[in-house]
């Protein structure tokens, strides 16, 4: 699939993300319906039943959230689209959901454990380590955070038929957001690629926030 490098500082890359997982949400999330992800099982047996999580990019909400709700007391959703989150609605209604851009929200943390599946590559690759500044901000001492990353550095792009629509795309690579992590006081305690759907794989990172920082 052709794609096309952008780097206009004066475009909207999230309203095009949000409006791209707007357009395609059923077809999208009916394809996530029957998804299992295996980099989960890293996660969820570190969790306490009394655990709060956070989900980023939760989308239709399965299948992480639901994951998430069955292994936690309070699991919070966030995601871009309107869209994505009605069908959230449904298919978790036990999960709180917040709409809009993780790093303009104002949630209330601490969290045991904090998600973020094919989310982070949809926001500008400079404004990643505030992202990863705010993950630890919201996480309580010791808590994990688990997420996908990209196997090569790309800078920003944008692919024309992604589910029918346009969608964009800015990331480091896996072993950049090590380093980034490290540097901010986390453990990072297992870094590999995990197979996805068809025979796809992306690198998945799990780290800890030391207590002490």
């Amino acid at each position: 699939m052709p794609v096309t490098p952008v780097d206009d500082r004066q475009t909207d890359y999230l309203a095009l993300v949000r409006q791209g997982y707007d357009n395609c949400a059923a077809d999208y999330c009916a394809a996530r319906s029957g998804d299992r992800e295996p980099a989960l099982d890293w996660l969820l047996p570190l969790l306490a039943p009394e655990s709060r999580a956070l989900d980023i990019g939760c989308g239709g909400g399965v299948p992480v959230t639901r994951a998430l709700c069955q292994c936690c007391q309070e699991v919070v959703g966030v995601d871009l689209s309107p869209a994505q989150l009605a069908i959230a609605r449904r298919q978790v209604p036990e999960a709180q959901l917040l709409c809009g851009d993780f790093l303009e929200l104002d949630i209330e943390g601490p969290f045991a454990a904090i998600t973020c599946f094919y989310t982070l590559f949809h926001t500008r690759r400079d404004l990643h380590p505030a992202f990863l500044r705010k993950v630890k901000e919201l996480l309580a001492p010791g808590g994990y955070f688990l997420f996908s990353a990209a196997r090569e550095d790309e800078p920003s792009y944008t692919e024309p038929d992604f589910f029918g629509t346009t969608m964009y795309w800015s990331n480091y690579a896996a072993a950049t957001y090590r380093e980034l992590l490290e540097e901010m006081g986390f453990s990072v305690l297992r870094s590999e690629e995990v197979l996805w759907g068809a025979g796809e794989r992306h690198p998945f990172l799990l780290a800890r926030k030391d207590s002490d920082c």
